[in-house]
């Protein structure tokens, strides 16, 4: 090849014009004629060379063909002319990676070889070739038997290679290079053992000065050592990989179309020397080299092989996320790997390793972010990743563990059992395929070993503990990588723990103890992962304390909690639940104060970031509902801990209403921005729009990549926005954007009226009044949690609403100096934030009503509602109505009398009949829209008020799906989550009047602080006003409330303070109708058997005050 390169280019190509000329001025039938063709694509083919122009190599196969095809059969030069035309389809199959092409190359090499004694000096030549393009169609589409007859052909035309020639290196090398695939398909030590072997005589057989060859197999057996590296683990091995690899580079020159190749080769061998112990700098090396594979990759480059280098960067990012916790290498390892697997051809083999790239670094997202929408991508790519693999390759087995790992993440999260089963079911199918030697043997192990203590949590058989306890031991011994050893002990710790509260044994509490510890010795301190084994050896060391008394224990256990919370790499989840832990323990009342707010404040502070704007709402209230109760200990703290009310307010607002808050943020009115800084204002709604947008609904598929591409612009724009933010709050008068409000700024929130928090929690339960003039606090000694979980089951009745009074709502009002009923028509008016399990009662009907005197909350204020302060402001920062209503807005009415599956309620047609009426009178347009889910959305765009009557339905297990039951309720209904994703800010409507059951009621206790519920949805969505109702209402009573609310609203005209005070005022005569007796006459009203929910009749006790549950929610 050398020789022909150095024929100049203008010589060849003279030579060839020459020859042409010659057939051209020969005879029809002269048979030198065929010689000169064959000679002419000899020289095209060196002209090749030179020029790697494909149409010269198309041109040279044409030649080629014409000299075989006229050549009779029984010539003896036919042979040679057919073996150069096989010889010639097998480079342009090297060159174009064209299937087609190398299926014709194959039958030819074939036909050339069948008809070709043994004994021709090229029968070796043809053989090898055949076993190359086998070879070749066996990385193309994975079939063993290709890769089977490339060994047997390279090995049969190495034996009749003379040892001296110069040409057995290059045919050592492509034999090494097959028994390499045939390892990497079927898992045979034999197959590597020969691989490198093989690859070692083809270096040795190489001169030092052939500066084309030595490179490429030294590369080669770099790859070799490396397979045999992670199948015996001899580290001499790897040591030689890398020294083989790094002396290819050095030899390669720059600018060689092979350096990428031989990069990406280095990248691998790198993180295999990082996985085998704790080299940080091997990993960044890694990285970085990674990335000069792709820079080194020419633009021609095939699909498959340009699809690896991409995954390989995307495989070390990952590596480096989970080392060092950066979510940035986590998202472009998502991005490069998404792009690897769409350069790679269908079909093609290595698509196996890129779905399972993907599907690892989705997995590592779902456990960082808590998106399900990557969880479920993860295991569709896993499972798409086992359709396109062969059962009998050996990496079938690995992608069955890969399926059992995220089948058991998705069951923790939903609690199916057919995720469940389905996981134990893939993981013995795994280990049922190995051998006792596979390398994943032990990964499998630790996977079922997994899923049988999952499965001893659900039955409580020992037996299945036990099982999993030898199965983990068995994989510690297997296990060599310090960072895998370390996994495995802190697993064995978990189950050990596990079987310690089966057994109360000592000795398995502290064997599980001892796990503990030589996890975390092998964890370097800045890998994320150890924040979560200290927070089990602090809980382990607790436990011991518990038996011992031993004070170091505590101490220690104190230590590794505070150690988890503040490492800045770890999971926030696990922060917040060391955070929360530390708390549990410290003794508050006795000088620890200090202390305990430091650590409140510090695990308050992480509250928002465990539900980023880039999750689904279903994602936020699941992880949300894990510090549900912790901004009420953190307030409870501050104030002991004498930081004052503002700090117990802020910690409050950082620590509840996440999920609302986060979406007030993104639908904040920003039209001081745009006049000031249009072109931030632009980069704002861009943001926005992409965070606040609902993401497709579906189940996520590889294929499809609308819902993955989304997803990811969403985490994209959840990293982007911080960077965004900071420059808005650079500019003058733009300095508070979005931050949370000063001391003025929360007093001026109460110019209408005084905001009164009423936080509950473990330590104290105080008031904390927001005022004009000042903040205050007010002890309520008679309100405890103990107390209120005690009055919880009893919360309708008229007992409730009296020591309600007694123990909150009378100390607040003597504070405010509300003692008696108004004089005036002018009333106070007081919104009202209960925090906990106090956000399920009725504080606006407190009170002694029987006595006719006004020890109520209802004779002497208004009273409204807010889930925080945040809400209350954002409200007021809304326009006016009349500038909102410029325009026709109509009032919807929807009326659901007969609903499917459901009682019917007779009163619910009058009921909206009532309002049409009052309407009428008002001169108010009004609308009638079909009962349906979408119909009504569309509706209340462009309305100023929605009045619904019928059913509503509490979900006591996710609160969003919560919803309204219209027609089409059971299969598209109006819940929580489709109201969240529905925003009419711009057109923001007026009231929305909910007179169904439970519309302001959260029945699932871990979600009260964040106040999901059918109201605040409403309001969420852009209404300024709601009415809704805290538990199931009357049929017959909703279409009195309705005609007293809006016969006062047409008496006042529509205005902010008329829907709190109409409502206020429709109560107070209902009320008043029932002291005077008809409440307590069973006979009055007589429908209380018909109520607007799905629950049983029995739910209700007649003798308890029907009026009671309505409530506002505005401004």
């Amino acid at each position: 090849m050398k020789d022909s390169q150095a024929r100049p280019l203008a010589d060849l190509n003279e030579a060839i014009t020459s020859r042409q000329q010659v057939i051209k001025a020969s005879s029809e039938n002269d048979m030198n004629e065929l010689a000169i063709l064959n000679n002419i694509t000899i020289n095209q083919d060196e002209v090749f060379l030179h020029t790697r122009d494909i149409a010269v190599m198309e041109e040279s196969i044409l030649v080629a063909r014409s000299a075989a095809d006229g050549n009779p059969l029984d010539q003896p030069d036919y042979i040679g002319r057919l073996g150069n035309l096989s010889t010639q389809m097998a480079k342009r199959v090297a060159q174009t990676q064209n299937m087609q092409h190398l299926g014709k190359s194959l039958v030819l090499t074939q036909k050339t070889i069948a008809i070709m004694p043994q004994n021709d000096t090229d029968f070796a030549d043809h053989s090898h070739s055949l076993g190359s393009q086998s070879r070749k169609r066996f990385l193309h589409i994975g079939e063993l038997s290709d890769i089977e007859e490339a060994v047997t052909l390279m090995t049969r035309s190495i034996y009749l290679t003379p040892g001296d020639s110069q040409i057995l290196p290059g045919r050592l090398h492509d034999l090494a290079l097959a028994l390499g695939d045939k390892y990497s398909f079927t898992g045979q030590v034999t197959d590597v053992q020969a691989a490198v072997a093989t690859a070692r005589r083809a270096v040795e057989a190489t001169s030092s000065q052939d500066e084309e060859g030595l490179p490429g197999r030294l590369h080669n057996l770099s790859i070799q050592l490396g397979f045999r590296y992670k199948r015996i683990g001899d580290m001499k091995d790897l040591v030689d990989s890398l020294d083989a690899i790094r002396q290819s580079i050095r030899l390669t020159a720059q600018g060689d179309r092979l350096l990428g190749q031989r990069y990406h080769s280095l990248a691998l061998s790198l993180r295999v020397k990082y996985d085998s112990g704790t080299d940080i700098g091997a990993l960044e090396e890694s990285v970085h080299t990674a990335r000069e594979a792709i820079k080194a990759t020419p633009h021609n480059l095939p699909g498959a092989e340009k699809g690896d280098r991409l995954a390989s960067l995307a495989s070390q990012l990952g590596a480096r996320y989970l080392r060092k916790g950066a979510i940035e290498d986590l998202e472009e390892a998502i991005n490069i790997a998404r792009e690897s697997i769409k350069v790679t051809p269908e079909g093609n083999p290595t698509l196996t390793a890129k779905y399972i790239t993907l599907s690892i670094h989705l997995r590592n997202r779902y456990t960082r972010v808590g998106s399900m929408k990557d969880l479920e991508e993860a295991i569709s790519a896993t499972r798409k990743a086992i359709v396109v693999t062969p059962v009998e390759n050996k990496q079938r087995s690995d992608l069955l563990i890969n399926l059992s790992i995220r089948l058991g993440l998705k069951y923790a999260r939903t609690k199916e059992t057919a995720d469940f089963d389905e996981s134990i079911s893939v993981a013995q199918q795994a280990i049922e395929g190995m051998a006792d030697d596979h390398p994943s043997r032990a990964i499998a192990l630790e996977v079922l070993g997994i899923r049988l203590r999952n499965r001893y949590l659900r039955t409580r058989n020992i037996d299945d503990l036990s099982e999993s306890i030898r199965m983990n031991k068995e994989a510690i011994e297997a296990t060599r990588e310090p960072s895998r050893r370390a996994g495995l002990f802190f697993n064995l710790a978990i189950k050990l723990r596990s079987k310690y509260l089966h057994t109360k044994a000592m000795e398995d509490l502290e064997q599980a103890t001892c796990a503990c510890r030589t996890a975390i010795e092998g964890t370097p301190n800045d890998d994320p992962n150890i924040a979560r084994r200290l927070h089990v050896l602090g809980n382990q060391l607790r436990t011991q304390y518990s038996r011992t008394k031993v004070a170091a224990d505590l101490e220690e256990a104190v230590q590794c909690f505070r150690t988890a919370l503040h490492h800045n790499a770890a999971p926030i989840s696990i922060r917040i639940k060391a955070g929360r832990t530390l708390l549990s323990f410290m003794d508050v009342s006795q000088g620890g104060g200090q202390e305990a707010y430091l650590v409140a404040e510090a695990t308050i502070q992480l509250a928002p970031l465990l539900s980023p704007p880039s999750l689904e709402n279903k994602d936020k209230q699941h992880l949300l509902a894990e510090i549900a109760g912790l901004a009420s200990d953190a307030a409870a703290i501050a104030l002991l801990a004498g930081k004052g009310m503002l700090s117990a307010i802020r910690l409050l607002e950082t620590g509840r209403g996440v999920l609302a808050s986060s979406l007030q943020d993104l639908r904040v009115d920003i039209s001081e921005l745009e006049k000031r800084h249009p072109d931030l204002a632009h980069s704002f709604v861009t943001l926005r729009d992409q965070l606040d947008a609902p993401l497709s609904p579906g189940g996520a598929d590889v294929e499809a990549t609308e819902t993955s591409t989304e997803s990811d612009q969403r985490h994209n724009a959840v990293n982007r926005m911080p960077i965004l933010l900071g420059e808005i709050r650079s500019c003058v008068g733009l300095e508070d954007f979005l931050l949370p409000p000063s001391e003025a700024e929360l007093r001026a929130a109460a110019t209408q009226g005084p905001i009164v928090i009423i936080n509950v929690s473990r330590h104290q339960c105080d008031a904390l009044i927001v005022e004009q003039a000042a903040l205050r606090v007010v002890q309520l000694p008679q309100l405890s949690l103990k107390k209120i979980l005690a009055q919880a089951p009893h919360v309708r009745s008229v007992e409730t609403l009296e020591w309600l009074w007694d123990a909150a709502a009378s100390p607040v009002l003597d504070a405010l100096g509300y003692s008696n009923t108004p004089a005036t028509d002018s009333w106070p008016h007081i919104w009202w934030i209960p925090t906990g399990l106090l956000a399920s009662f009725p504080i606006h009907a407190a009170g002694r009503h029987s006595k006719c005197n006004s020890s109520t909350v209802l004779d002497r204020v208004v009273s409204s509602y807010g889930s925080s302060i945040k809400a209350v402001t954002n409200s007021r920062r809304k326009p006016d109505p009349p500038m909102q209503m410029r325009g026709p807005r109509e009032v919807v009415l929807v009326s659901m009398q007969d609903t499917p599956g459901q009682q019917s309620l007779r009163h619910a047609h009058s009921e909206t009949l009532a309002v049409q009426g009052i309407c009428d009178k008002m001169g108010l347009p009004w609308t009638k829209p079909k009962a349906r889910r979408k119909e009504v959305l569309s509706a209340i765009e462009s309305s100023m008020i929605l009045h619904f009557a019928g059913h509503g339905t509490t979900d006591e297990k996710s609160p969003l799906l919560s919803h309204l039951l219209l027609e089409d309720w059971i299969e598209d209904p109006l819940t929580v989550a489709s109201l969240l994703d529905t925003n009419l800010s711009s057109n923001s409507p007026f009231l929305a009047y909910l007179s169904a059951c439970g519309t302001g009621q959260v029945r699932d206790k871990k979600s009260l602080d964040e106040s999901i519920h059918l109201a605040r949805a409403f309001q969420l969505a852009g209404f300024r006003h709601v009415i809704g109702t805290l538990w199931e209402v009357n049929d017959k009573l909703c279409v009195t409330m309705a005609q007293l609310f809006y016969g006062n609203l047409r008496k006042t005209g529509i205005s902010d303070d008329a829907i709190s005070h109409g409502l206020h005022f429709a109560m107070r005569q209902l009320r008043d109708s029932w002291v005077q007796g008809l409440g307590y006459d069973e006979n009055v009203p007589r429908d209380v058997d018909i109520v607007r929910d799905v629950v049983a009749c029995d739910d209700i006790e007649l003798q308890n005050p029907l009026w009671v549950p309505y409530i506002h929610y505005g401004v």
